[in-house]
């Protein structure tokens, strides 16, 4: 009862500082729900869930697949990937069932990805780099998204003038990784030993994430056209691989999302389309909370 009085006060801040957004998705559920939102009523908000709770999950699935619609503007992608957020998060308050909202946050976390390859392995090892600050980019994983197999061993290489830590998020995939700070120049290696898809996320960098799929066997990614990359020193700094489990990501405002890269698994239910206000993406909340990254 405690902690469910937590949640709900937590709910009453974050309404409270919402902005709003438009949003293509809309049935008669949603839209109760974002007007309870806007309302800044969470005490609504949770009756609409537990009343409706057997339809919550399409319409969950609805939002995720209006989202990655190629046609749906990106400010409307957005609202839509949080909104299916916000509710796979009241939903999961209730039931105490996760599932649902891993999917979702594997989903919103994809989309922000560019397409996966197979590396290629250089000098045994597969090369990640964080390139310098372009005209385009700044702080991110080159690739951020790459296949490989069970046994093999990525390095991360810092190309950047900054230094950059990270760790991969155990509560939507695989955990074990835990970087030390990562200087200019410097480098560190993982052996991925057991499959899985591992999304990592930099802890002092807003946006900076990554993912690695690890398989058993060849694997069906494209290959990657990268060219070799430099070669590096061995750094000072270097420390050996240990297996564990990464803690939860601090919080952080929620990067800018993506064109959505993954593949649409489910059919969305029919429902009319018209613009509606839906809140911006979700702010801090419980440090406890291990879903909120």
């Amino acid at each position: 009862m405690h902690s469910r009085r937590i949640g709900l006060f937590l709910a009453v801040i974050a309404v409270l500082l919402l902005p709003t957004l438009s949003h293509a998705y809309e049935s008669k559920v949603v839209a109760e729900y974002l007007k309870a939102v806007d309302a800044k009523d969470a005490i609504g908000m949770n009756a609409i869930i537990e009343k409706n709770i057997g339809r919550i999950p399409s319409e969950i699935k609805a939002l995720l697949y209006e989202a990655q619609m190629a046609k749906t503007p990106q400010e409307e992608k957005e609202a839509n990937y949080y909104i299916a957020e916000l509710l796979s998060k009241s939903l999961f308050d209730i039931t105490g069932e996760p599932a649902l909202l891993i999917e979702v946050k594997q989903t919103v976390f994809n989309s922000k990805l560019t397409p996966q390859v197979r590396s290629k392995m250089q000098g045994g090892f597969h090369i990640v780099e964080f390139p310098p600050a372009g005209d385009n980019h700044h702080n991110v994983f080159k690739p951020d998204n790459i296949e490989i197999s069970t046994g093999e061993t990525v390095r991360w290489v810092n190309r950047d003038a900054k230094a950059h830590i990270f760790a991969s998020m155990s509560v939507i995939g695989k955990g074990g990784i835990f970087t030390p700070n990562i200087e200019e120049d410097d480098h560190w290696e993982f052996t991925f030993n057991e499959p899985g898809d591992y999304y990592y996320i930099c802890f002092i960098h807003k946006g900076m994430i990554g993912k690695v799929s690890v398989v058993d066997g060849p694997g069906s990614a494209p290959a990657a056209s990268t060219a070799p990359a430099k070669s590096t020193a061995e750094p000072s700094k270097a420390v050996p691989v240990k297996k564990s489990v990464a803690p939860v990501a601090p919080k952080a405002e929620e990067p800018e999302a993506a064109e959505p890269k993954t593949k649409t698994e489910e059919a969305a239910p029919v429902a009319p389309k018209k613009k509606q206000r839906a809140p911006e993406p979700e702010p801090e909340e419980d440090e406890d909370d291990p879903f909120d990254f």
